[in-house]
């Protein structure tokens, strides 16, 4: 008997262990590119999703820390499936593959989420550079361009007017004023010479139309002809920040190179209103 018990309580140990490999902090880094009509209009954000080995998750913003004070969602874990159940007592199942650090979540409506597990002493607090995952499928179901390497280059020393230089893909907008679009804002590119400003669509390599304008700056504000005044500034993830009354827009770069300008998939970027 005494061996018994010593085997069965192997085997729950092994099953616990398994169950409680969930445990800590992920990243959300990829999602199942979905249709224009299926998207959330203010993108989806690389959020951190944390799990206490007592049955809690928390959903943490990516530039935020824990706040004990919010609410968690009980979960449960089998090693393949994981149960939520809301505050509020509605449940929903997810199917879960764990593969090292990487972890896959399929939702009941068939999206899969990607997420990497963050390591460190108290993973949950790293602040992390806000994006948007949520990916765009094309009608024709055409492949997508690849993610660019982007410049990380600290340029904080250079001066502002050859700083702000280079090729930006929109990541973010907040404080809009105006009537954003129904389906969200694209991940468009701006442009910016050391005498011109354009917007790009991400698909396109090329400036058409009349996206383009002069400008010029003034301390710390972008004149365009066009009459607008951007107020300049870098966040400290050395995005670039432009701001009016209207609108803030927050950038960050995919190369110093004005000379080329890549194509990107097609995202829904964060709307922060």
């Amino acid at each position: 008997m005494k061996r018994l018990a010593f085997v069965l309580c192997f085997i729950t140990a092994l099953s616990l262990r398994a169950a409680g490999s969930i445990v800590g902090t992920w990243e959300l880094i990829d999602a199942t590119p979905v249709s224009l009509r299926s998207s959330d209009p203010h993108g989806i954000a690389n959020h951190k999703l944390y799990f206490t080995a007592d049955g809690r998750m928390f959903i943490i913003a990516p530039d935020e820390k824990l706040d004990p004070n919010d609410t968690p969602v009980s979960y449960t874990f089998d090693g393949t499936v994981r149960t939520l159940t809301l505050p509020g007592g509605e449940i929903h199942r997810s199917a879960v593959k764990l593969s090292g650090n990487t972890m896959h979540v399929k939702t009941e409506d068939g999206v899969t989420f990607t997420y990497r597990r963050l390591t460190g002493d108290r993973a949950f607090d790293r602040t992390i550079e806000p994006r948007s995952v949520e990916l765009l499928d094309k009608e024709d179901h055409a492949p997508q361009p690849q993610q660019p390497k982007y410049d990380t280059a600290d340029y904080s020393k250079v001066p502002l007017a050859q700083r702000i230089r280079g090729v930006w893909e929109i990541v973010g907008y907040r404080n809009v004023k105006f009537e954003p679009p129904p389906y969200g804002f694209p991940n468009d590119k701006y442009l910016i010479t050391s005498s011109e400003v354009a917007m790009v669509p991400p698909d396109a390599t090329k400036v058409e139309g009349e996206s383009r304008g002069k400008y010029h700056v003034e301390g710390n504000t972008m004149v365009v002809d066009d009459g607008s005044r951007w107020s300049l500034a870098f966040n400290q993830w050395q995005q670039l920040v432009l701001t009016r009354n209207d609108a803030e827009i927050t950038m960050r770069l995919i190369s110093k190179d004005t000379a080329k300008i890549p194509p990107l998939p097609i995202k829904i970027v964060l709307h922060d209103e």
